[in-house]
């Protein structure tokens, strides 16, 4: 049997940064920031010869069964001294 093959791709990289003060051009508060950066990934399952014997009730079973293992949200929190 073929193994499967996975192909993941990176679809979002979104950014964020807040600080306390936004609106002021006062250089002290510009040096304390905190902010968080998701990122979320999205693999696709080729199911190969294996998948050509499914149905396509099965193969939506099988990919419902896998997708928490294949979609992925991950979140990183940081500030000044922290990433």
């Amino acid at each position: 049997m073929k193994s499967i093959v996975l192909k993941t791709s990176v679809l979002i990289l979104f950014f964020v940064v807040s600080t306390e003060t936004l609106f002021t051009t006062s250089t002290t508060s510009n040096d304390d920031f905190q902010g968080q950066a998701f990122y979320f990934s999205k693999s696709t399952m080729d199911l190969g010869r294996w998948g050509a014997r499914l149905s396509e009730a099965q193969k939506k079973q099988v990919m419902s069964r896998l997708k928490n293992r294949l979609e992925k949200t991950y979140v990183l929190t940081f500030n000044k001294s922290e990433s």
